[in-house]
């Protein structure tokens, strides 16, 4: 069944004219009947049985659309901006809308500017509205099959607010989770340096260990740390995924590679990143797989390189994973690490 919607859906979207439709929305009454209206259509609701235009809140205030779902109070609010607005800036907009009294029943908010639309939830540890990030964004201009995978919960014969929410939440705690490990190792928070020092088992006291300890912990260290934990948890998975030793040489020389090159900046190196499949290894950028640079897939008697060139896919056969098989290919691997560091 849900492989029917996907189908459904990236058959809806390929014919949406989507460029057309951007060109003729100069404002944000023109983005709503050119792009957010027929999108939600294609999710199923319809304009005059589920949508409710220019919701009022209290305070006089109105949301642009609301969606009831067959209830009798509204669970879902959407936010419409026109198409080139920048939608980071009207996220406590909607987040006031959501955080009346009056509308306690609405369990997910959208805020869109016709091309991205942005999903929210509550925040669960707070019983507020008051997440900055969306937990799932959808992106007309740039979407993949998993995207339109994660779409069909959004469908209105398939949505499950308690699900998403649910999942939602898990995200958001995730997000908190690296924040919070991000600052305590950016600080180099005490109680942080004397467990390190306790697990060496370093019984000497004064400030020079301190510093000796403060000193190693960077983001060399840290990347070397996490490729020893990318290992072991591939060794521990039980998803059939082994990230071996070949894949991780294949990911530091590259890096190293592109670090070489004086067109990437020295803070951008750090935003390179790897996911590892079943039948294939790739190296991102930001952890997002619309940019990936590049990829290896371990044939029988070799291994192929797949570079993406400004969107096109470059193949090429090497027979070992090292320094001189790599180098050849250094150009193209930095062109495409600095297309899509500014994608």
């Amino acid at each position: 069944m849900k492989k029917q919607i996907i189908k459904y859906l990236a058959k809806e979207l390929k014919g949406f004219e989507i460029e057309k439709r951007i060109e003729r929305s100069n404002n944000e009454a023109q983005t709503r009947d050119n792009l957010i209206h027929p999108f939600l259509n294609i999710l199923r609701y319809n304009g005059l049985d589920d949508l409710t235009h220019e919701y009022n809140t209290t305070g006089g205030r109105k949301v642009d659309i609301s969606i009831n779902l067959g209830k009798p109070s509204p669970q879902i609010f959407v936010e419409c901006k026109r198409t080139n607005e920048n939608l980071k800036k009207h996220i406590n907009q909607l987040n006031e809308y959501c955080n009346t009294k009056d509308h306690s029943s609405v369990k997910l908010s959208i805020l869109t500017n016709g091309v991205i639309y942005n999903f929210y939830t509550e925040n669960e540890n707070e019983s507020k509205w008051n997440h900055l990030n969306p937990f799932f964004s959808f992106d007309l201009l740039n979407y993949d099959n998993t995207d339109l995978e994660k779409l069909v919960d959004f469908m209105k014969d398939q949505i499950e607010l308690k699900s998403i929410i649910t999942e939602a939440n898990d995200f958001y705690f995730t997000e908190k989770f690296e924040e919070s490990l991000f600052e305590i190792i950016r600080s180099k928070d005490s109680s942080f340096i004397e467990l390190i020092k306790r697990e060496m088992g370093n019984k000497q006291r004064g400030t020079k260990i301190k510093e000796k300890i403060e000193n190693l912990v960077n983001s060399y260290s840290i990347k070397n740390v996490y490729d020893k934990l990318v290992i072991l948890d591939s060794k521990n998975s039980n998803t059939g995924i082994i990230t071996t030793d070949d894949e991780i040489q294949f990911f530091n020389i590259v890096s190293t590679l592109i670090a070489s090159s004086s067109k990437i900046k020295n803070n951008e190196i750090e935003r390179i990143t790897f996911r590892d499949y079943k039948n294939c290894f790739n190296l991102l950028i930001d952890d997002n797989r619309r940019k990936w640079i590049c990829l290896i897939e371990e044939k029988q008697k070799y291994f192929k390189l797949i570079i993406n060139t400004n969107g096109n896919q470059e193949d090429f056969q090497l027979e070992t994973i090292d320094i001189t098989s790599l180098m050849k290919y250094k150009n193209k691997l930095v062109e495409s690490t600095f297309h899509n560091l500014n994608l």
